[in-house]
C-alpha cells in the first residue's frame, strides 16, 4: 500500500500523487539505484508515470497496467 493508504502508516501530512511521487524517489535514493523499472498497477501506475515525467533520467522502463486518470493537484 502507498503511505497513508490501506494497511500502511499515514505517517506526517495527507497522502497525495506528490508525496507519492517523492516517496518513490526515496525509495530509489535508499537502493542506491540510478535508474528504476517501474511497474505500477491502477494508482501505482498514475504515481510511477508522474515520477517518470518528472525525473526521466531516473526511469529505465516504466510499464502501466491499467492506469487511473490522475489529475495534477491530486
Amino acid at each position: 500500500d502507498q503511505r497513508g493508504r490501506g494497511r500502511s502508516a499515514a505517517g506526517a501530512g495527507a497522502p497525495s500523487l506528490a508525496r507519492d511521487v517523492a516517496d518513490v524517489e526515496r525509495l530509489r535514493l535508499a537502493l542506491s539505484a540510478e535508474r528504476l523499472t517501474l511497474l505500477g498497477h491502477g494508482w501505482g501506475a498514475a504515481v510511477a508515470a508522474h515520477y517518470a515525467a518528472a525525473r526521466p533520467a531516473r526511469v529505465r522502463r516504466l510499464v502501466l497496467v491499467s492506469p487511473l486518470y490522475a489529475r495534477a493537484h491530486w
